[in-house]
């Protein structure tokens, strides 16, 4: 019995909300008309935005294929060394790079086409004189007029050189953050897939720039996990370099001797013949462990070098990705209609309270 009477309740309660719904119809429509004539005039405004994507693969960098067969070289030459890769830059670091201030400011050089206007223009002029923007930004704008400013980048150092601080004009740093917005990049921590995004009004400028960070992205890593690699091989090529000078001169000074002094047979000359010979001996050693060592750190560069497999290439997009307009439409006319339901169910409540707080 009494769960047929909290059945009967709970029909006539829906029942009364239909009630009041359709009660209030013409109210719930006026107000679900305006939001949405509303939102249509408001995301009219929102330029559209056209995303370019970019996979990249890294190689592993712990799976080394060289590092046995130098190891077995350096082993041969008597030489000692660790070829283990242990300070490689691991992918989870590249979405940071990609969002630092050099990573970003090193773009604002970079020439791109405007194919309505016909003309080349700088990375940094687009974002700031071609992209378009609300009219109610521009209102904005002209009512906060902004003092001219150098547009050069002047660094200042602090302690020394060997701090550098980047001082940025209003402008420049509002271009930083604006492409902190429009270049993202993911890593998947499974498959260690890089997918860069990078989001412009024009397509064709979009992916031309997704292809510019990947290539940049990949000079970046290069250079990073080469940089040491690189740096012993300059040294090496330094050592090699003297090494060669020094053999060669005292190539020279014993051949010079030999030929004056062969027919003579006196002790002071033998001795001098010696000793070149062995000065002679000595520099042709140091300059054949400085050349094998120089071949070792040549092959250690190439093997520090990290390939990037292409997955999916920089494609001009076909649709705009941003805004979605008919998602956006459509979620503003279900809130309005949430609102003004619960508007219409909930004002009897109200006024009900205020009735017995008053009574």
């Amino acid at each position: 019995m009494e769960e047929g009477k909290i059945r009967d309740m709970k029909t006539v309660s829906i029942e009364a909300v239909v009630r009041k719904l359709w009660k209030g119809r013409m109210f719930i429509l006026k107000w679900c008309c305006i939001v949405v004539a509303c939102s249509i005039a408001y995301i009219l405004c929102i330029p559209r935005g056209y995303k370019s994507e970019v996979v990249l693969l890294p190689e592993d960098a712990s799976s080394g294929g060289l590092s046995g067969s130098l190891g077995s070289l350096a082993s041969l030459a008597g030489i000692k060394g660790n070829m283990d890769n242990k300070d490689a830059i691991s992918p989870e670091f590249y979405p940071k790079v990609i969002s630092s201030a050099p990573f970003v400011l090193d773009l604002m050089d970079v020439p791109v086409r405007l194919e309505k206007e016909k003309k080349t223009v700088s990375f940094y002029s687009y974002i700031m004189e071609y992209q378009k923007s609300p009219w109610w930004g521009r209102i904005f704008a002209w009512l906060r007029p902004e003092k001219k400013e150098k547009e050069g980048i002047t660094s200042t150092f602090a302690l020394g050189d060997s701090i550098k601080v980047y001082r940025l004009t209003k402008k420049q740093y509002g271009f930083m953050k604006a492409m902190q917005g429009m270049i993202t990049c993911r890593v998947d921590k499974k498959t260690d897939l890089i997918t860069i995004n990078v989001e412009m009004q024009d397509p064709l400028i979009a992916a031309y720039m997704a292809d510019v960070v990947r290539k940049n992205l990949q000079d970046y890593i290069v250079e990073y996990r080469t940089s040491k690699a690189r740096n012993d091989m300059e040294y090496m090529e330094r050592i090699t370099e003297e090494g060669e000078k020094k053999y060669l001169e005292a190539q020279r000074k014993y051949v010079d001797f030999a030929d004056s002094y062969k027919e003579l047979a006196m002790a002071r000359f033998a001795q001098k013949g010696n000793r070149l010979e062995t000065e002679l001996q000595m520099a042709r050693n140091v300059y054949t462990q400085s050349f094998q060592q120089l071949q070792l750190a040549r092959a250690k560069v190439q093997e520090h070098t990290p390939v990037f497999v292409t997955v999916q290439p920089a494609v001009v997009p076909r649709r705009p990705s941003s805004p979605k307009r008919m998602v956006f439409v459509f979620m503003m006319g279900v809130l309005s209609f949430l609102v003004t339901s619960g508007w219409i169910l909930g004002k009897d409540y109200v006024k009900r309270n205020d009735t017995v707080v008053a009574e």
